[in-house]
């Protein structure tokens, strides 16, 4: 057995170092004279069992009670820890990551080594042994569960030298899975006992570095046995570099309890005081809801500060700590929350008036009563009275504004959660908007739109977008420092990616809502997103390129394109890489790291070679190669969201002379002064345009058969002199048209009374993206009639499911002029179940029969088959009608479920139990050879 170096540090006697001391290969020892006979005895009997130097430490560790080993290979011959130079951080623009690290443990006996403490450590405490090693951290953290071969609950130390170019204050950044100490020659600077998810810099300290060498130690313990990873990783940077972006949780938290009781007083500190620099008195302001002032005071040097509330009277204000270079501010409520909720409701309820107006306020009532009852089920943590406080702060402004007989949303700043009707489904949609608090409420206001990323199955006011304050407040941090407005739409997306048209056509919604109230620059509105929300960010700014001034995304999950989930032609009608030319009026900026494990890097690098070839202006970052897990990332969202954010700072909308679009969808045909108006089916339309000239226009096309020039907005035409389009080749004579738009019919369609538009070309996920019923029959007998009534049920309890509102269904009988005309009809029966399906018989293309049905003249035989298919509405041609139906009678209809998020077919033939056939139908509505 190898010799076995060991000085143990007992942590049980504050006064005396109780040391132990093996040599001569285990079989000579030293008993020190502060340990019982019995206690080292019973240590060396089982010394002498054991045949590995794990087993040994872990006994010497057990022996000694609570105790601390500081352990070094046996190469380590010089007995000094690995070194890390850092240089004067003030001339570093980001962090410096800590790569070199003497590791020791595990430690198995994790219930004492959580317990344990710290007293003394210097380089004489360091001894040699086979499971500790010198460890170069090539990642971004290390890997402790494989570094030290164990997933079991363990500790394990952590120490090295950083050595230091000047003498300097810095910050540490660190990250961890599990609690953590963490020493600095030899003083005790953080320690963070509760368990975490490794996320970056989630934790920063201000510690002072000597210059040349300072002695690191970091105990690590993991408190769950490993299906999470048990990791670490800790940066040096500056403390500029840290205010900037304002790492660490809940950097912006004035006090640790908002909702205030009437006997207490309120307990006001910055959470990071090293932070935020105070060289003079802290100033303290309070307002109440009606920006009245009510205490303004200096507060007495330090760090925490207590202040009674004997004079105010119970409800919601606004507290602000104004430091040397920071202003931060929070709400609190005083006296109980329930009480003030109540006294709120009661008065502003008579007060209101307009559907807007209830709508409005009853997302706030809802959003005080989930997280009222979430933190009654729960606990009253610090984020979720912030968040409380906050909803009832905006609920009395909203009191005192309607006292005053003053509009109380429009040109209002600051945060706000709210909703619209949709006209979906004629329920209601939330969203959150965060609006510049000065001199931006009469200005043109750019706004940035955050699409949602998939979360779990919550409604809006539930979810995560609207939870994480920490996130919202670091974003609106921003909004205030750029002047731009923010807007979160739910976009209907929650536990599904949605990729259908419903997403992008609640995302405008929720922008005309707040253009109702807000002055929105329409030429700078931009887009970002990470994860599957940068996937919607850059699926909208492709489809509708005409609209974003910007995109700035990260990691953004775009597998879709590879994905087995769709079928095959769709996913080619919708792969942004095939259309990426749309994006070259459209500056981007996208983060992605190749060691992604959640969005394939491969995939946006495609894209970007593919946009940089068409003359696009993009801009990828590798962000270091940082690492994103599906359990934990290491990407820095606060370094990402605040870089694009002055990404946006300079960008602006503007009429291209040239344009490049192509497109497979005709309900995605516009882009700038150019629109697709008519296309070869099946194939991918595609217009290169450019001013050659005053006056003079010219256009290359491929499967285009009609196009619109909008003239009015395109540079360089005189209306007053003639207009030369080259098309093809072809040169045109025109003149200027009398409305501005210079339509240009390239291949006439045959004489067809059914045409594929814009409005109206499928799939079936297509009916659900605008105002729609579902109409039940009722002609069949009680049998038939209960069936259809199931299928109709199914549907809306689905789309109940999937989107937590309500759609709107009727039976046949009750369907009126109005509906016919304007809605998308979802009829289900046959037409002899159905009266509307009867009505419309010589118009729609379909045979049932107890053989076969037939539609659109193609017969698909047997006796269980069930069918569902789109076509426009014989009423209005610009509306939709699904007939969905079967040749058979079942309580149940397989293919009905989740038509809105899985309907990617012009049509769908079932057997019993699953599709036997789905398929498109052509330009004209008839089948298709495709």
């Amino acid at each position: 057995m190898r010799s076995i170096n060991v000085i143990l540090v007992s942590l049980n006697d504050s006064s005396t170092k109780r040391l132990v001391h093996f040599k001569n290969h285990g079989r000579t020892y030293k008993k020190p004279a502060s340990t019982s006979k019995d206690e080292f005895m019973h240590a060396y009997v089982r010394l002498l069992t054991l045949k590995n130097n794990k087993t040994i430490l872990r006994i010497i560790f057990n022996f000694c009670g609570l105790c601390l080993a500081f352990i070094s290979l046996d190469s380590c011959k010089k007995n000094v820890l690995p070194v890390n130079d850092v240089p004067d951080v003030q001339r570093t623009d980001g962090s410096i990551m800590i790569r070199n690290w003497l590791l020791t443990g595990p430690f198995l006996d994790s219930t004492k080594f959580n317990q344990d403490g710290y007293k003394d450590f210097s380089k004489s405490s360091i001894f040699s042994s086979t499971n500790s090693i010198n460890y170069y951290q090539a990642k971004d953290y290390i890997p402790l569960n494989s570094v030290l071969n164990t997933n079991k609950q363990a500790g394990s130390y952590a120490a090295c030298t950083i050595k230091s170019e000047v003498e300097q204050d810095v910050a540490l950044l660190f990250g961890m899975h599990g609690s953590l100490k963490l020493w600095l020659n030899s003083k005790l600077v953080r320690e963070e006992t509760n368990p975490t998810q490794i996320s970056k810099n989630r934790y920063i300290v201000r510690v002072h570095l000597k210059k040349g060498n300072n002695d690191l130690l970091v105990k690590l313990f993991s408190q769950t046995d490993a299906q999470i990873s048990w990791t670490f990783h800790l940066d040096v940077a500056s403390i500029d570099y840290v205010r900037k972006y304002a790492f660490g949780a809940d950097f912006f938290s004035i006090s640790e309890h908002y909702l205030i009781g009437k006997d207490n007083s309120l307990s006001l500190r910055f959470k990071y005081p090293a932070f935020i620099p105070s060289t003079r008195p802290v100033q303290l302001q309070i307002k109440d809801v009606t920006g009245h002032t009510v205490i303004n005071k200096t507060l007495p040097a330090g760090k925490h500060w207590s202040l009674a509330l004997n004079d105010l009277k119970n409800g919601a204000y606004k507290c602000r700590l104004i430091a040397d270079l920071d202003t931060i501010q929070q709400c609190f409520i005083f006296g109980d929350h329930r009480k003030v909720f109540n006294e709120y409701q009661s008065q502003i309820k008579p007060m209101l008036s307009g559907d807007i107006n209830r709508i409005n306020v009853e997302t706030l009532f809802q959003r005080f009563r989930y997280m009222d009852d979430f933190g009654t089920r729960n606990q009253y943590g610090e984020w979720l009275e912030r968040k409380i406080s906050a909803t009832l702060f905006e609920l009395g402004t909203i009191l005192n504004k309607l006292s005053l007989k003053k509009e109380p949303y429009s040109r209002i700043g600051g945060l706000h959660i709210r909703g619209f009707r949709s006209s979906i489904d004629q329920s209601v949609d939330n969203y959150m908007v965060y609006i510049p608090q000065r001199g931006q409420l009469n200005k043109k206001l750019p706004l940035v739109m955050m699409m949602p990323y998939v979360t779990k199955q919550e409604p809006f006011l539930e979810s995560w977008h609207v939870a994480d304050i920490t996130r919202i407040e670091l974003i609106s941090r921003l909004a205030d420092k750029y002047g731009f407005g923010v807007l979160w739409p739910s976009a209907r997306i929650y536990r599904d990616y949605n990729l259908n048209p419903i997403a992008s056509s609640a995302t405008f919604e929720a922008l005309s809502a707040i253009k109702k109230n807000y002055h929105i620059d329409d030429n700078r509105i931009f887009l970002y997103g990470d994860c599957s929300g940068g996937l919607q960010a850059l699926l909208i700014a492709n489809r509708f390129p005409s609209f974003f001034a910007g995109i700035g995304v990260e990691g953004p999950e775009l597998g879709y394109t590879q994905s087995d989930r769709y079928p095959g032609i769709w996913i080619q009608a919708n792969n942004i890489i095939q259309t990426a030319e749309n994006y070259k009026n459209i500056p981007m900026l996208i983060y992605h790291t190749p060691n992604d494990r959640k969005a394939d890097f491969s995939i946006i690098k495609q894209l970007v070679n593919t946009l940089k070839k068409a003359g696009g202006k993009v801009h990828l970052d590798t962000l270091n190669n940082a690492t994103k897990e599906h359990m934990f990332k290491l990407v820095s969202e606060e370094v990402v969201i605040s870089q694009i954010f002055g990404f946006f700072k300079d960008k602006q909308r503007h009429c291209p002379d040239t344009i490049n679009f192509s497109t497979y969808q005709l309900k995605y045909n516009k882009s700038s002064w150019i629109t697709v108006n008519d296309k070869e089916y099946g194939k991918k339309a595609k217009v290169y345009a450019f001013m050659s000239g005053k006056n003079s226009i010219k256009l290359t096309t491929a499967n285009v058969n009609k196009l619109t020039i909008d003239l009015r907005d395109v540079l360089k035409i005189d209306k007053k002199d003639p207009i030369s389009v080259i098309c093809n080749q072809k040169k045109l004579g025109l003149r200027y048209p009398v409305n501005g738009r210079l339509v240009l019919e390239l291949t006439p369609p045959k004489k067809s009374k059914l045409l594929k538009t814009q409005l109206v070309e499928g799939p079936i996920n297509d009916v659900f993206k605008n105002g729609f019923i579902v109409v039940a029959g009722t002609l069949g007998t009680p049998d038939q009639n209960e069936t259809i009534h199931i299928a109709a049920n199914t549907i809306y309890s689905n789309w109940k499911e999937d989107f937590f509102n309500d759609c709107e269904t009727k039976k046949d009988v009750d369907i009126n002029k109005l509906d016919l005309q304007n809605k998308n009809l979802i009829l289900i029966g046959s037409e002899k179940t159905n009266g509307i399906i009867k009505r419309f018989a010589n118009q729609i293309p379909l045979k049932v029969t107890g053989k076969y049905i037939e539609i659109n003249g193609k017969k698909h035989l047997g006796e269980s088959i069930s069918y569902s298919f789109v076509y426009p509405n014989p009423v209005n041609s610009k509306k939709y009608v699904l007939i969905i139906g079967a040749n058979y009678n079942r309580h149940l209809w397989s293919h009905v479920k989740d038509l809105p998020l899985r309907g990617w077919y012009d049509y769908e033939v079932w057997g019993s139990d699953s599709m036997v056939e789905a398929g498109y139908f052509n330009r004209y509505w008839g089948q298709s050879k495709i």
